[in-house]
C-alpha cells in the first residue's frame, strides 16, 4: 500500500480531487501495481537490469551544444501553435 501523503501529492500533480475512499482504493492499487511491477523486474535477465538502472536518471553520454532549428521549422508542424511555441490543449479541449 502507497502512504496516504504520497497518494494525495500524486492526485494533487494530475489535479486530481479525491475522497478519503478514494484515497485509500487508490494507494492500495498503486501499491498492488509497484508489486507487480517489482516481480517483473526480478524476472528479467541481468542485462535488462543495466538497462532500467540507466532509465532511472543516469546519464548515457554527454550533451552537445548544438545549434538550435530555426523557428519555422520547429514549430511549421504543429497543428497549433502561437509566438510563444507549440499550443497544448488540456485534455478533452478542442483546438
Amino acid at each position: 500500500m502507497i502512504p496516504e501523503a504520497e497518494v494525495r501529492a500524486i492526485a494533487a500533480l494530475a489535479r486530481l480531487d479525491l475522497d478519503d475512499h478514494e484515497v485509500a482504493r487508490l494507494g492500495t492499487e498503486l501499491g498492488q501495481i509497484l508489486t507487480y511491477i517489482s516481480s517483473i523486474m526480478a524476472a528479467l535477465p541481468a542485462d535488462a537490469q543495466r538497462w532500467q538502472a540507466a532509465s532511472n536518471g543516469q546519464q548515457l553520454e554527454a550533451d552537445q551544444v548544438a545549434e538550435s532549428l530555426p523557428w519555422d521549422s520547429a514549430v511549421g508542424a504543429a497543428p497549433v501553435h502561437d509566438a510563444a511555441g507549440f499550443v497544448v490543449p488540456f485534455p478533452g479541449e478542442a483546438t
